[in-house]
């Protein structure tokens, strides 16, 4: 029941139930992970820390857990930390592949830059998932790596609507579901390759923009 609170929004309503779940089992791997997870999206850090330091005392070894907790070291603002927590979970988990996202982006965040390109490029969705080239793109300018930030700049703009990287843009800046994303570094530069293309587009006429056909 927990989940289906989760899953339509409510959140109180979810942590209430998860909470009083762990009241009558305090050991109740399930609910754990759903009130950690709940408190995340709601930006309860400390809280949702709290969960999950509780289920690893019991289990070290529980790599989700591993991985939510990297999840709320970045919003911490805590990349090295992320990066050890994360690492972890990537070792212990059989499907390693699906951490190498969230680790990517904690070495973009750490300043390791060679190694975020590396995770991210090979998390399987940089050619389809937006937030994935937006990670890419972030970590090119942290690197101030200008021949990468045009490449992934133009195939954003090529592969999705203006509308919905302005919506996309406005919405991950309080999206606790993921990974932060510096929205402050790449609406800049997203904006002015914008304004760039929209200069060099002739008018109606055929002409220049900066030029007027002669009488």
């Amino acid at each position: 029941m927990g989940e289906v609170f989760f899953m339509y929004g409510l959140y109180d309503q979810a942590i209430s139930y998860y909470s009083k779940s762990l009241s009558l089992n305090p050991h109740f791997n399930n609910s754990q992970y759903g009130l950690a997870k709940t408190l995340i999206v709601n930006g309860d850090f400390d809280d949702a820390l709290k969960e999950i330091n509780a289920a690893l005392k019991i289990d070290a070894f529980q790599s989700r857990f591993l991985n939510l907790r990297g999840l709320v070291l970045l919003w911490q603002n805590r990349p090295d930390d992320a990066i050890v927590s994360i690492s972890r979970a990537m070792r212990i988990s059989r499907n390693k592949q699906k951490y190498f996202y969230n680790l990517g982006v904690a070495f973009s965040q750490a300043g390791y830059y060679k190694q975020a390109e590396w995770f991210l490029k090979l998390s399987g969705t940089s050619s389809i998932d937006i937030r994935n080239l937006f990670s890419l793109l972030e970590n090119s300018i942290r690197s101030n790596n200008q021949q990468q930030i045009n490449y992934l700049t133009e195939k954003i703009i090529k592969q999705f609507s203006l509308t919905y990287i302005e919506q996309y843009l406005k919405n991950m800046r309080h999206d606790y579901r993921s990974v932060p994303i510096s929205s402050n570094l790449i609406s800049p530069v997203i904006y002015q390759h914008i304004r760039k293309k929209v200069r060099l587009l002739p008018n109606a006429s055929g002409m220049p923009p900066d030029k007027k056909p002669s009488s």
